[in-house]
């Protein structure tokens, strides 16, 4: 049986860093337009990145790139492209080889993988059970989104102040944030470390499980 979907299902949007440290800013210092004046080419709403608040719209990461299944062998700019289901050892010998700093909730038995890098960095790793759904640009698989960001967890324990915002530091001392509006999107972020995490997942309290349990979200090695 499928999971239960929550009502509200956003998946991680591709953000802009120099919307980020702006919109942050103003948001803290309560000058930000009113939701839905916020305009930019990536963004239709906030999202706890851009401006600390957790209203994360359909993601780019699934509309600006057609997925389309093909030879695992073959392309390897499709690989990190979206374009590619990946095995966990293609997918960790291309984060090593490529040197890129990603997070996700560990292997999930019989899934494949797709891994998305864009110009400014932002990794976004799909799980695909079964193998299946490359081609499906569906709000229905989890994504762990992995974005640069030196002050994450200063900018998650600000959105914790927000009026439906929960906030806590787990059991592996990271700062967790999530909006009640939409908690299938969590955010993590670890002491000292320069990355902000989204969890997306369509399961109803799914994402907030796996930001929840001790050493779920680590990096990919």
């Amino acid at each position: 049986m499928s999971p239960t979907k929550t009502s509200a299902t956003k998946k991680p949007v591709e953000k802009a860093p120099e919307t980020i440290t702006n919109a942050v800013k103003a948001r803290i210092n309560q000058v930000v337009k009113p939701e839905g004046e916020l305009t930019h080419k990536h963004l239709r709403n906030y999202s706890i990145v851009s401006a600390a608040v957790a209203i994360v719209l359909m993601s780019i990461f699934f509309l600006w790139i057609k997925p389309v299944f093909i030879d695992r062998t073959q392309d390897n700019a499709g690989q990190t492209l979206g374009q590619v289901a990946l095995t966990e050892s293609q997918l960790r010998q291309i984060i090593a080889d490529q040197k890129i700093v990603a997070y996700w909730s560990g292997p999930q038995d019989g899934a494949l993988y797709s891994l998305v890098v864009n110009n400014y960095h932002q990794i976004f790793i799909r799980y695909l059970p079964n193998g299946k759904g490359i081609d499906d640009n569906a709000p229905d698989y989890r994504v762990i989104a992995t974005y640069p960001q030196s002050d994450a967890y200063a900018i998650t324990k600000t959105a914790g102040n927000q009026a439906n915002a929960i906030s806590f530091i787990n059991a592996d001392g990271a700062q967790v944030f999530y909006s009640k509006n939409l908690s299938a999107n969590v955010y993590v972020a670890f002491p000292d470390n320069p990355y902000e995490i989204e969890i997306f997942d369509p399961g109803n309290g799914t994402a907030l499980s796996l930001a929840t349990a001790p050493g779920k979200i680590v990096q990919v090695k």
